[in-house]
């Protein structure tokens, strides 16, 4: 009988470790029963993650990203939908986005339980756009906000473009003395625009 090496100790011990009876898991369906049940956590967990929202109609969309667009200064806007009433800068590479003060864009999928919005390449210009601004500002429609990440997967497309982000909140750190700084490697603020 060969002895057993120090490889086959610890595959053995992991083995015998390992629980007897598989997780059962917890069962999503329902947890938000109603439309205006996931709005309102929606908006209550993007506030939490330090986001602005802004509940408004679609005829509202152009005079609220105008009020923005006075407050930042420039701005640059990647939904097509949106196009018409923006002045759009030729965006080829990163570096077209120095001094960008807004970015504007519309969101495909809003999640409930965590306040994220799904963003793909078809929506933005430039994917740096979404983190070289001082401002992003994003566009949902309160149909398309579902209330957990499974359902959002199930409308999602992972593999249809290049690029995909859920986008949750401004970026912001506590790495540095353990202070919470906003912006620290991304856009200094978030707007969400939820149109109905």
């Amino acid at each position: 009988m060969t002895e057993m090496t120090a490889r086959d100790k610890i595959l053995a011990a992991v083995s015998s470790a390992r629980p007897q009876t598989s997780t059962i898991l917890p069962d999503v369906s329902g947890r938000v029963s109603q439309q205006s049940d996931s709005i309102a956590l929606f908006r209550t967990n993007l506030e939490n993650s330090g986001a602005k929202v802004h509940v408004i109609g679609k005829n509202e969309i152009e005079d609220t990203v105008n009020d923005f667009s006075d407050f930042y200064g420039q701005r640059f806007h990647g939904d097509i939908a949106l196009r018409d009433f923006t002045n759009v800068g030729s965006i080829a590479a990163p570096a077209d986005l120095d001094g960008a003060a807004l970015f504007v864009c519309t969101g495909q999928v809003g999640v409930a339980e965590n306040g994220a919005i799904w963003l793909s390449d078809s929506n933005c210009i430039h994917r740096a756009a979404l983190f070289l601004p001082e401002a992003v500002a994003l566009v949902i429609e309160a149909t398309s906000i579902v209330p957990t990440m499974h359902e959002a997967y199930e409308q999602i497309q992972i593999d249809a473009e290049g690029f995909g982000i859920f986008v949750a909140g401004p970026s912001k750190t506590a790495d540095i003395e353990q202070s919470l700084v906003i912006g620290a490697h991304g856009p200094r603020s978030l707007h969400v625009l939820i149109t109905s």
